[in-house]
């Protein structure tokens, strides 16, 4: 499997000459697994994603590089989870191939509330009535197939109005994305995420707050990298990259953490690192 991070950042994306080498786009995951495409997350770097597609030319049906399918995980709906999908034009073509999955949190129909904030007045088009995709509704702590040999797991993470985890698991490789996720500080092996997390090749964490500015975050739904340490730990995955990084946080800042004994530079050798907008890991 290969993975590209399209958005590591979480709130909102903040553009600034402090943060180029670690980027500014919130998140978005890509997976390939040889025969479809897997989205995590349509935050603002849906965009660079979707402009990859476009020079690649993979959106061409008659073309070699076009995917058999590309299908879209989406943790939850707070806005720097689906800013992306207001200019995502894939979803308003007719047989676009494109299947969006998450949780149903109310009685109306999926599309209209991943997509209800994007009409009038909020926006200037009803994206509801202008969607294309097949929309699927998923469960906490459950599974299910994406296509031949890609198993997908969930799991209902710690966050406000609730995420949803996934475990992918293909061509005999594993990846969790495991972020707006809190772990308390004292955390000592849950069995749900333990069992999400066992052997996995890859941990995509949340790594949203430094150590020492957690204290006054607790609770908002969002960890730090020491807790993902101690998960690889007790969880015996094999790599952990921290992701959904506040979106004020420099480049200095967090280069001088990425240094720290318990860290590493970063690079695709190393077990722990931060995740940056273009990151590319293969597994």
């Amino acid at each position: 499997m290969k993975l590209k991070f399209y958005g590591s950042r979480g709130s909102t994306p903040w553009f600034s000459k402090k943060n180029i080498k670690y980027g500014s786009n919130t998140s978005c995951l890509r997976i390939d697994t040889g025969k479809n495409i897997i989205i995590i997350d349509c935050g603002s770097g849906l965009i660079q994603f979707a402009a990859d597609m476009i020079e690649s030319n993979a959106w061409n049906k008659n073309s070699e590089n076009h995917p058999q399918s590309v299908d879209i995980l989406i943790s939850h709906l707070h806005l720097d989870h689906i800013i992306g999908l207001a200019v995502f034009q894939p979803v308003w073509e007719k047989n676009n191939n494109i299947r969006i999955f998450t949780k149903s949190r109310d009685e109306r129909p999926l599309a209209d509330q991943v997509f209800g904030l994007y009409q009038p007045p909020y926006w200037p088009v009803n994206l509801v009535e202008m969607n294309h995709a097949q929309m699927v509704t998923i469960q906490g702590e459950d599974s299910f197939m994406l296509g031949e040999g890609v198993k997908v797991t969930t799991m209902s993470a710690c966050h406000p109005d609730t995420t949803m985890s996934f475990r992918i698991d293909a061509e005999n490789k594993s990846i969790v994305h495991l972020l707006d996720c809190e772990i308390d500080e004292n955390f000592n092996g849950e069995d749900k995420l333990l069992k999400l997390c066992k052997d996995a090749d890859l941990v995509v964490f949340d790594g949203a707050y430094m150590p020492d500015d957690y204290p006054t975050k607790q609770g908002w739904g969002h960890s730090h990298y020491k807790m993902g340490i101690k998960l690889a730990e007790l969880s015996g995955c094999k790599r952990v990259i921290f992701a959904h990084l506040a979106y004020d946080y420099t480049d200095e800042t967090l280069q001088s953490f990425s240094r720290r004994d318990e860290l590493c530079e970063l690079g695709e050798s190393g077990k722990y690192c931060f995740a940056y907008d273009g990151l590319e890991v293969e597994l």
